[in-house]
């Protein structure tokens, strides 16, 4: 595993903001807790809203502090407002999948404060099945 570390950090430097998510949330799910400056350092100069959603939910993975994770909740309750509505749906479901990683509560908060003032009607729907699935499960 220790050798994909290199692959996924040089694909965080590819036009498709596609491939560069899923680089991100792959170095996360690998537990590569020696890619946190790098993550760190891409967020710097990262434009889309999608990316820096996979940048926080990976940083989330691999805090080591509640402080840290906190600060990384934050970031992404944040990106619930994205003017991109595929950041927002990437959003809803990063956090929801993080359920057992940051504060239920406050998720669920944000997700019905979004769901007030949300126009698309898949984040809609997906804001929905992630406050079911945060309260039941």
């Amino acid at each position: 595993m220790k050798q994909a570390e290199p692959i996924l950090l040089a694909y965080l430097n590819d036009a498709d903001r596609w491939v560069r998510y899923f680089a991100i949330l792959n170095l996360g799910d690998l537990g590569a807790y020696d890619v946190i400056e790098d993550v760190e350092k891409h967020l710097e100069n990262e434009t889309s809203d999608v990316v820096k959603s996979g940048c926080y939910s990976t940083l989330v993975l691999l805090s080591e502090t509640e402080a840290e994770k906190d600060c990384y909740e934050q970031k992404l309750i944040q990106l619930l407002n994205s003017s991109d509505e595929v950041a927002r749906y990437v959003t809803i479901n990063n956090l929801a999948d993080l359920k057992k990683h940051l504060k239920r509560e406050q998720i669920i908060n944000a997700f019905y404060a979004r769901l007030e003032i949300e126009s698309d009607e898949e984040n809609i729907t997906t804001l929905k099945n992630a406050i079911r699935s945060l309260k039941y499960w």
